[in-house]
């Protein structure tokens, strides 16, 4: 079902946005290096070969 508009978007959107500020700033104080992880974009398994390949591993996923 679809809410078109109204106070039901405004709310969404406010809800959506709850944090952003928090979470920029945190990822400005992290040290130089630091894996930042775009879970919003990546499966499980594409989090986890990312994390692999940045520690250095040769290991290969296997299955799926």
């Amino acid at each position: 079902m679809t809410h078109p508009g109204g106070d039901w978007e405004q709310g969404a959107r406010k809800f959506g946005m709850t944090g952003v500020d928090e979470m920029v700033a945190a990822a400005a104080r992290q040290p130089g290096g630091t894996l930042m992880l775009r879970s919003d974009r990546l499966s499980p398994a594409e989090l986890a070969d990312v994390v692999l390949a940045a520690a250095g591993s040769r290991q290969v996923r296997r299955g799926g």
